[in-house]
């Protein structure tokens, strides 16, 4: 690794032309390649489905027999202007009904008309809703399907459609717009900021090229896996804000680094050989512990999991790859003028962040005079806002996370107040008809069965399938709301009926629970695989095998507090007016998941920017209390600034109109400002003094292998502070 970090400056130096007009060519590709990506991707329940589910296999028995996807059925609300029951109305009904029909991908269309079902007429008999199959599965095509159907009707006042189909439409168009008021809104800020940083426009615009450039890659690759296999939407939101604030991180470390070294040696090979081999080495670092702990989301089956994995490994290693290999380019050709631009009050070739950020050290070595206190109310804070994780609830998607002004919400909304029964969203029950008895027998038994189970509003009669006269299959309306504890005990009783029929069930609700038992099925092999690689990594960075473990424990205390804040603000429903949203009372179920995981890798981001610098000077020789400190003094200005910058840059997606995407929002907002300031700034110094020389120490076997090395016995008392002249001495 270290002859890789000697290699890069030369390559930086050597091959910088080609490696510039090289990054140009692929950048272009990818605006051109990337902008279409948001097509490729996939929203609606189909992404928080594991394909080998109960729910997902009776989705695939109902298509089978009945020519059409129950998922993926395109409602039209028509308000008729007359009775619905009257001819006026039925005539009406019919029009909408034969032009639903007439797209090629429309298998079954049911209406009032046709069926003469009068649970679909609202309650003041003014409206009806129409609902259209789509026959086919192939991936995309139910939303090219809805994209039609909009075209068609979108003269029509009376008819506004909603469904799965036309909610993923709206999804993207919504994600699409977050992406360019991001663009629009958190670059210019950001901008700002790192010209405050840096006092100079020059070195404050190289962040911002990496993270474009970033952006661009993650967006081809997204493409590239929409492509190849069902990704998420969501996946769009998470490699937009993610890799601007990494990439800004990186290059933020790397350039003040470089600015650092240029005020000191010049801008010669020296200066870029050490900013690799220090800066250069904690981006590497950072990056592949971040790309791995996201990386454990694809083990998922889930669609929407696993394409935020997919995402967060692509905007990780884009980054790391983009900070050292194009800005080392960028800088070895500016030299100097990366200070271009800058103030002239501090002379010249100044580095203005260079500085040591005295009142980080000074901070550093008052927390560990008192390091048990410090982390006894530190730690209680953050266990104070960890335990409201403890009663979080959680939902499903729905088109309700979609603004008021879409459709396919107010649909949605609509079939929820105006309506005694909502067909959208039924159990779907599949059966074996038992050997000797008619199907249709056991059909009607079954029949009569759940109809006798309660709350149910309506069973349709359970009829065998064409193809296979022992499969029966039928739909029950649930009475209470589909995500409602009623709803998920009727789905138990059902799912735990004896043989013979020992039915199936799928439908919205049911995977809703197929999804909430995957994760817990899967959520150990899950943080396995995040705590071996947080822990090896860590390991292989500073050689201490208890640095690690701290981390790990620090990075949990982050987690639950971040969920505690998700919990107060979303599930309480405080600041809705601020942040724009109307809470469900409840978070999502899956985003959660990416969130924690989320903060656990950008908290082990932080972790390494820090233990890096501690590490550097601890091996220049400093005593324990010393390393902490310079280490806080050389960092706490760059770790700050960094964590501003990736809280604006993830904090972005708080503007969007979905509020699961705001969920993510302020959650990982929250973790950053918490590790960066609480975590970074007090637990970390508070622990480091409590351990003392055990931070550095590693079992005697690996010490034989060279990988560790070893810090016998605890020193005590701890040393004290060098008085302002050695200390400046020192950072001299």
């Amino acid at each position: 690794m270290r002859a890789l970090l000697d290699r890069l400056p030369v390559l930086s130096r050597r091959g910088r032309r080609v490696t510039l007009v090289l990054t140009l060519a692929l950048a272009l590709f990818a605006a051109a390649f990337g902008s279409s990506a948001a097509d490729k991707l996939t929203a609606g329940v189909a992404v928080f489905q594991d394909p080998s589910s109960e729910s997902a296999e009776v989705r695939d028995e109902f298509f089978d027999a009945r020519g059409y996807d129950p998922d993926d059925v395109v409602v039209a609300l028509v308000r008729t202007g007359a009775p619905v029951a009257s001819p006026v109305g039925l005539a009406r009904v019919r029009s909408i009904a034969r032009r639903m029909g007439a797209d090629p991908a429309v298998s079954l269309v049911t209406s009032v008309a046709s069926s003469g079902d009068r649970t679909l007429i609202s309650r003041d008999g003014r409206a009806t809703y129409v609902l259209a199959g789509i026959g086919t599965q192939a991936r995309g095509e139910a939303k090219l399907a809805a994209e039609r159907l909009r075209a068609v009707f979108a003269g029509e006042p009376r008819v506004t459609l909603g469904g799965n189909p036309v909610a993923d439409v709206e999804f993207t168009e919504v994600i699409s717009e977050d992406l360019r008021q991001a663009e629009l809104v958190v670059l210019p800020l950001l901008l700002l900021l790192l010209i405050l940083i840096f006092r100079g426009v020059v070195a404050a615009l190289l962040p911002i090229a990496i993270g474009l450039l970033v952006i661009l890659g993650a967006s081809v690759g997204l493409r590239l896996a929409g492509e190849a296999t069902t990704v998420s939407i969501y996946a769009m939101n998470l490699a937009a804000g993610l890799g601007l604030g990494l990439a800004t991180d990186y290059s933020l470390l790397m350039v003040s680094r470089y600015r650092e070294e240029v005020a000191r040696s010049g801008a010669g090979a020296e200066a870029l050989a050490q900013t690799m081999r220090t800066a250069g080495r904690t981006v590497l670092f950072s990056s592949l512990t971040v790309a791995g702990v996201l990386a454990s989301l694809l083990i998922f089956p889930e669609p929407f999991l696993y394409s935020m994995g997919i995402a967060g490994v692509l905007v990780a290693l884009t980054a790391g790859v983009a900070s050292l290999v194009v800005l080392p380019a960028l800088l070895g050709s500016l030299g100097k003028r990366v200070n271009a631009l800058s103030p002239r009050r501090r002379g010249a070739g100044s580095a203005p962040e260079a500085e040591v950020s005295a009142g980080w050290g000074r901070l550093a070595r008052w927390v560990m005079r008192r390091p048990a206190l410090v982390a006894l109310v530190t730690g209680g804070l953050l266990f104070a806002l960890g335990a409201s994780a403890l009663r979080v609830d959680f939902t499903f998607g729905n088109p309700s996370a979609l603004p008021e002004s879409a459709s396919a919400r107010q649909v949605y909304d609509a079939l929820g107040s105006e309506f005694a029964l909502d067909r959208t969203a039924p159990l779907l029950v599949s059966a074996t008809a038992p050997g000797p008895r008619p199907p249709r027998a056991a059909a009607a038994k079954l029949t009569r069965e759940l109809r006798a189970e309660q709350p149910v509003s309506y069973v349709t009669p359970f009829a065998p399938a064409a193809e296979d006269p022992t499969l029966l299959l039928g739909e029950i309306i649930p009475a209470a709301p589909p995500i409602s504890p009623a709803s998920d005990r009727l789905l138990e009783r059902v799912r735990e009926m004896p043989a013979p029929a020992a039915p199936k069930v799928g439908g919205y609700t049911a995977a809703f629970a197929d999804l909430k038992a995957s994760i817990v099925d899967n959520l150990p092999a899950v943080l396995g695989l995040i705590a071996a690689v947080m822990l090896v990594l860590i390991f292989a960075m500073t050689r201490s095998v208890l640095l690690p473990i701290k981390t790990l424990l620090l990075n949990l205390l982050t987690i639950s507090a971040t969920l505690g804040v998700l919990a107060l603000v979303f599930q309480d429903g405080r600041f809705e007016s601020l942040l724009g949203y109307s809470s469900q009372g409840a978070l999502g179920t899956a985003e959660p998941v990416v969130l924690a995981i989320l903060a656990f890798a950008i908290s082990t981001d932080y972790a390494v920017f820090l233990l890096a610098r501690i590490k550097e000077e601890h091996d220049r020789g400093a005593s324990d209390v010393d390393a902490v400190a310079w280490g806080l003094e050389r960092t706490g200005r760059i770790v700050t600034a960094a964590a501003l910058l990736l809280a604006v840059a993830v904090g972005a997606l708080v503007l969007s109109e979905n509020v699961y995407v705001k969920q993510l929002g302020v959650g990982a907002a929250a973790a950053v400002l918490i590790d960066a300031t609480i975590v970074r700034g007090l637990l970390v110094p508070s622990l480091m003094a409590m351990l003392g020389r055990w931070n550095w120490w590693a079992p005697s076997w690996l010490q034989g292998t060279g990988m560790a090395q070893s810090a016998p016995g605890i020193r005590g008392p701890w040393p004290k502070a060098e008085d302002e002249a050695k200390r400046e001495e020192r950072k001299a």
